[in-house]
């Protein structure tokens, strides 16, 4: 057996550089399959390691709101400061998906050590042809059929359009190339984005840029995958001023009507959220609002959002805080 190497990872091409990984979080959260419909529904967490930018993961009741703390090792995950190249690292800036297919739990990030999507959880596995350019920070969204399908997003620079793009990647079809989502030309480059199925649709939504009275101006746009249509959260760009957003998305019912209700982390890193009900595969988002407690989240986290019993469970890092902490969006 070979003695560890003690020179760092200069001359290790497949190795990444070490990055502070402090200065990052990614989070992702799905109910747990196994306990729909039990007394007690559970929710799984997968989390970035802040140590080393590996996953972590927890899992804890729904509406539980204290999350365990990653600086006393109680998020399960491999927390080496430099891990094996079996345990895949996050790329730096990036974030995490999950869905659930055929009743499966599934994780998704881009891997540093290739720049590729791939899936994380339960098991390791690159996906083809979906290699995250470069110079972007590797930020995908996905959304699933709640049966056997799965598709994921995530954006490229277009050479021949000079533009950036988004495209989807199905994941039944691992070995097929992505497609070009229609009328996503207008994406800001390094945009987060949400993607949800409204029962019949895959829309996918993000931060699209351009030039009004000289000057550049973002707004939050949707796009329907299947059609091409295309929508705005009304007002959007009076939220957030140009500076690249976070989103999280969920599908709840309120007042006995199915509703999406997207999240996003806008102007002055306040949290506000906006919705719109899912009928006949249209859709008409509301005006952004703050919360009824405003809340301003820090600059460098991911959020993530959850249905509740009587409102909105959030998942995020609020400004001034040490770590992920979860707390009751409720319903006036």
């Amino acid at each position: 057996m070979s003695a560890q190497c003690a020179c760092g990872n200069t001359h290790h091409p497949g190795v990444p550089t070490p990055t502070n990984y402090h200065e990052m979080q990614a989070v992702t959260t799905i109910i747990n399959p196994a306990t729909v419909g039990k007394d007690e529904e559970k929710v799984l967490v997968f989390q970035s390691l802040k140590q080393n930018g590996t996953l972590g993961f927890e899992q804890l009741p729904a509406q539980k709101t204290e999350l365990k703390s990653q600086s006393w090792g109680s998020v399960y995950g491999n927390y080496d400061e430099n891990p094996s190249p079996l345990t895949p690292v996050l790329k730096y800036k990036s974030n995490l998906v999950s869905l659930v297919i055929n009743d499966i739990v599934h994780v998704y990030g881009v891997a540093a050590h290739t720049g590729a999507i791939s899936l994380l959880s339960p098991v390791f596995q690159r996906l083809g042809q979906a290699d995250v350019d470069k110079d972007l920070r590797g930020k995908i969204a996905g959304c699933g059929n709640g049966k056997d399908k799965g598709w994921i997003y995530f954006q490229r620079f277009d050479k021949a359009q000079s533009k950036y793009l988004i495209y989807e990647k199905s994941l039944n079809k691992v070995g097929e190339r992505p497609v070009e989502v229609k009328n996503t030309d207008n994406s800001k480059k390094d945009t987060d984005m949400v993607a949800f199925f409204d029962g019949k649709r895959r829309w996918v939504a993000y931060q699209s840029t351009k030039m009004f009275r000289g000057r550049e101006e973002s707004n939050i746009q949707l796009v329907c995958v299947d059609t091409g249509a295309s929508d705005n959260i009304p007002s959007s760009a009076h939220k957030i001023d140009n500076q690249l957003v976070e989103f999280s998305a969920c599908n709840a019912v309120r007042d006995g009507k199915n509703k999406i209700f997207i999240y996003f982390r806008g102007q002055g890193d306040e949290l506000f959220w906006s919705a719109s009900e899912t009928a006949d595969g249209k859709i008409s988002f509301s005006e952004p609002l703050s919360l009824t407690e405003q809340t301003i989240l820090t600059g460098y986290a991911s959020l993530s959002v959850l249905p509740a019993a009587k409102g909105i469970m959030i998942y995020c890092i609020k400004d001034g805080g040490e770590g992920l902490e979860a707390f009751l969006d409720p319903w006036a």
